[in-house]
């Protein structure tokens, strides 16, 4: 595994995103599983077949979008497409929400050192 340059600091934040510290039922978590799954083992042959494959896709995103939103992580469908295709291609779950997260955090203070700048230019 690469190393990133996400820093971790477990005495002022969790390690964990939102949308971690409550989970969804384990029949819901099953159900993505099984999608997942079935979106990886299966290749595209025709026209057809990709564009079932696509709408499923689709369908996944937005069941994961919603568990975002119902959670309050804050991550929009882009982003959430992103997620699940680096997990899809073996990048550590954890190890991604802490990216996120800290990622989420620079982007905070630089908002607000830009807006801090901005009052007094």
């Amino acid at each position: 595994m690469c190393p990133s340059r996400a820093k971790v600091y477990p005495e002022e934040t969790p390690t964990r995103l939102h949308f971690e510290i409550a989970s969804p039922p384990p029949s819901l978590i099953a159900s993505l599983h099984f999608h997942l799954s079935y979106r990886l083992a299966t290749m595209p042959d025709s026209r057809q077949d990709k564009e079932l494959m696509a709408a499923q896709a689709r369908q996944v995103i937005d069941v994961f979008h919603e568990i975002s939103i119902l959670l309050n992580a804050d991550l929009d469908r882009q982003t959430m497409s992103i997620c699940i295709s680096l997990i899809e291609n073996g990048v550590n779950p954890e190890a991604l929400a802490s990216v996120v997260k800290e990622l989420k955090k620079e982007g905070e203070e630089t908002k607000r050192a830009m807006g801090e700048a901005e009052g007094q230019g």
